[in-house]
């Protein structure tokens, strides 16, 4: 199934934000911040804000999902969209450097699990359901 949008230009504001409904789905592009638009799932009723831009080291449109509202206020995702806009600007991409510090403080604590710490959870969640009851027996400590 083919999603539709029908697209618009407007400030954000909270007053409208708030109680927005309707039968479509609908891109909203915000006219005071370049690139900032929001996405209404008519299916869901989720308001998700992204920012649009083309990537200068390979030139291809990216979008960046910024946060949903109303979890995120308009005056935080506006400001977000503008960092990233400078430092797409400077040539430097803060949402991947922000990735790449997440993956990498991901592995660090990885790291610090502990093989005997993860025994319980492989025979709850595999062994009790794939492994025969005798199996299982004998590979408990």
């Amino acid at each position: 199934m083919q999603t539709t949008w029908r697209y618009y230009r407007k400030p954000f504001r909270d007053t409208w934000l708030r109680t927005l409904k309707a039968d479509t789905n609908l891109q909203i592009s915000d006219i005071t911040v370049p690139c900032l638009y929001l996405r209404y799932s008519a299916r869901t009723g989720k308001k998700v804000f992204y920012l649009a831009f083309s990537d200068s080291t390979t030139n291809v449109r990216r979008n960046i999902k910024l946060g949903s509202y109303p979890a995120f206020g308009i005056p935080e995702i506006k400001k977000r969209a503008i960092e990233l806009r400078r430092g797409q600007e400077r040539g430097i991409d803060i949402d991947r450097q922000e990735r790449a510090e997440l993956v990498q403080q991901q592995e660090s604590e990885a790291k610090k699990i502990k093989i005997k710490d993860l025994f319980h959870v492989y025979m709850e969640k595999y062994a009790m359901t794939y492994k025969k009851g005798s199996t299982v027996k004998s590979n408990e400590p």
